[in-house]
C-alpha cells in the first residue's frame, strides 16, 4: 500500500507541474495577444516589424531547439554505452572528464573564431562536430572514444555560447526592442525542458525497439544534420573580424579584466553550474538512497522525475517572461538575484533532509530556479558584454566551469550523496554572495556611469593594442 501511495506521489506531482507550466504558459500568450490586439494602434511600419521578429524568433528557437534536441538524446545513454563496452568505472569518469577539458582548452579558441569567421559559420560546425563524435560510439576502442568526447566537448562549448551569440546580435543588428530578448530567451529556457522530455522518450524508445544503448547516437544525427541545413539560411553576422584569432583571446581577456562587473558574471554563472552539473551527478543515488524502503520505487520512476524536474524548468522560464513584462518594475537583475536564493536554499536544505518526498520536492523547487537563471543571465550578458569579442568572452566564462566540474568529476564517488548535495549548495551560496556584492555596479543605468565604464574600457583597450 506504501508502494502504491508512493507511486501515486511521484505521479501527482508531475501532473502539478505540468498543470503549473501549462497555466503559465497560457498566461503569457494571453498578455502577449493582449499586447497584440494593440496593433491597431501602430503604424505600418511598426506591424512590419513586430511580424519580422515574430518570424525571427521562430527561426532562432527551431535551429536552437534541435541543437539542444540532439544534445539531450545521448545524455541519457552515455555512461551505460561505455558500461555495456565493459570499461571500469574509472575508465568512464577518465571519458567524462575529457570531454569537460576538451571544452575548457578549446573553448576560447572557437570562441574566437566564431568572432572572426562568423557565429552562424559556427553553428554549422557545432553540428558537424557533434556528428563526428556519435559516429566514433559504435567502436569498442577507448582511444576512439576519446576523440569522441574531446569532439564532443568542442560541440559542447559551442552549443553553450554561439547560439546565444549569434542570436543576440541578430536582435540588434535588426533593430527590434531590446525588452524583447527576454521572451526569445524564456521561449529557448522552456522549449528546451519540453524538448529534453522528448529526447528522454525518444531515446528510451530507440534503446528498446534496437536492444542497444547506441541507437540514441544514431538517432542525434538526424537532427543534427537538420541544424547544420537549417542554419545555413540564417544571416552571418560577426564580433571583430579584422583581428587574428589570437589577438581577439588576448582582446577578450583584457576586456574581462578592464571590468569587474564581467568578471562577476562569468564566476557567478561559473560557480551556479558546477553546483548545477553536481546536483546532475548527483540526484538519482541521493533520491535513491535517502532511504531503501524506496530505493527500487525511486529507480523504477526515474523518467517521471526527470520529467518533472525538466517541467520546473519550464515554470522558471515562463515566471521571469510573465513577471518582465515592458511595464514590470521587476528587472533582470533582481530576477537572477532571485533564482541564486532559491537554489540555494534548496540544496542547502535538500543536503538535511532525510525525508525522500521532501529532497524531491527541494529539487523542483532547484529546478525552477535554473529555469529562472538562464534567460534572466543571458539577458545580463547581452547587456555587458560588447558585440566584438562575445563569443570568445563566453566562452572564457566556461573554463572556471569546466575545471571546477571535472576536479569534483574525478572525486565525487568518494563523497556521500548528503555531502556532495552540501558541497553544490556551497557552489551556489559562493554564486549568491559574488552577485549579490557586485548586484549594484551591474545595476549601472545613468548616461554618465555608462559612459566612464565604457571610456575605461576603451582606453585599455587601447593601451593593448599598442603594447601588441
Amino acid at each position: 500500500q506504501t508502494q502504491i501511495f508512493s507511486f501515486r506521489m511521484f505521479q501527482a506531482a508531475f501532473v502539478f507541474v505540468v498543470l503549473v507550466a501549462t497555466v503559465l504558459t497560457f498566461t503569457n500568450r494571453k498578455t502577449s495577444a493582449g499586447e497584440a490586439s494593440s496593433d491597431a494602434h501602430q503604424t505600418e511600419s511598426e506591424k512590419q516589424k513586430s511580424a519580422q521578429f515574430k518570424k525571427f524568433q521562430r527561426s532562432f528557437l527551431a535551429v536552437s531547439l534541435l541543437a539542444w534536441f540532439s544534445d539531450w538524446l545521448q545524455g541519457a545513454y552515455i555512461y551505460d554505452l561505455y558500461s555495456s563496452y565493459g570499461f571500469s568505472q574509472e575508465e568512464i569518469a577518465q571519458l567524462f572528464v575529457a570531454g569537460f577539458l576538451s571544452s575548457m582548452v578549446f573553448g576560447s579558441y572557437v570562441g574566437a573564431m566564431a568572432d572572426k569567421y562568423g557565429r552562424k559559420k559556427m553553428c554549422t560546425a557545432y553540428a558537424l562536430s557533434y556528428i563526428l563524435s556519435c559516429c566514433t560510439k559504435p567502436f569498442n576502442d577507448f582511444n576512439v572514444l576519446m576523440v569522441g568526447r574531446v569532439l564532443g566537448g568542442i560541440a559542447t562549448s559551442l552549443l553553450f555560447t554561439v547560439f546565444e551569440a549569434w542570436m543576440v546580435c541578430e536582435h540588434q543588428n535588426k533593430g527590434f526592442h531590446p525588452s524583447l530578448m527576454s521572451s526569445t530567451f524564456s521561449k529557448l529556457t522552456a522549449g528546451n525542458g519540453v524538448v529534453a522530455v522528448l529526447a528522454g522518450l525518444v531515446a528510451n524508445a530507440s534503446t528498446v525497439y534496437f536492444s542497444t544503448p547506441l541507437a540514441p547516437f544514431i538517432v542525434a544525427c538526424f537532427p543534427l544534420t537538420l541544424v547544420s541545413l537549417l542554419s545555413l539560411t540564417w544571416s552571418e553576422n560577426y564580433g571583430d573580424s579584422t583581428v587574428s584569432v589570437c589577438s581577439s583571446l588576448k582582446r577578450a581577456w583584457v576586456y574581462i579584466c578592464s571590468d569587474y562587473r564581467i568578471v562577476s558574471i562569468g564566476f557567478s554563472q561559473a560557480l551556479f553550474e558546477a553546483g548545477m552539473y553536481i546536483f546532475v551527478f548527483i540526484w538519482t543515488p541521493a533520491l535513491r538512497d535517502i532511504d531503501f524502503v524506496y530505493t527500487d520505487l525511486v529507480q523504477n520512476n526515474l523518467g517521471i522525475i526527470f520529467a518533472s524536474f525538466m517541467t520546473c524548468t519550464i515554470v522558471g522560464s515562463n515566471l521571469m517572461e510573465l513577471c518582465m513584462g515592458p511595464k514590470s518594475s521587476v528587472s533582470m537583475y533582481d530576477f537572477a538575484m532571485f533564482a541564486h536564493l532559491l537554489a540555494t536554499f534548496a540544496l542547502v536544505y535538500s543536503s538535511m533532509t532525510q525525508d525522500t518526498y521532501a529532497m524531491f520536492a527541494l529539487f523542483l523547487v532547484f529546478e525552477v530556479a535554473v529555469g529562472m537563471f538562464y534567460p534572466s543571465y543571458s539577458m545580463i550578458k547581452s547587456k555587458h558584454i560588447q558585440e566584438e569579442v562575445r563569443s570568445t568572452v563566453m566562452n572564457y566564462f566556461r573554463i572556471p566551469l569546466n575545471a571546477f566540474v571535472a576536479i569534483i568529476l574525478l572525486r565525487i564517488s568518494h563523497f556521500p550523496s548528503s555531502f556532495a548535495l552540501l558541497m553544490a549548495s556551497g557552489m551556489h551560496l559562493l554564486a549568491l554572495l559574488l552577485f549579490y556584492k557586485n548586484m549594484s555596479l551591474l545595476k549601472l543605468t545613468t548616461e554618465k556611469e555608462k559612459e566612464a565604464c565604457e571610456i575605461t574600457q576603451k582606453r585599455r583597450l587601447e593601451d593593448h593594442i599598442e603594447m601588441g
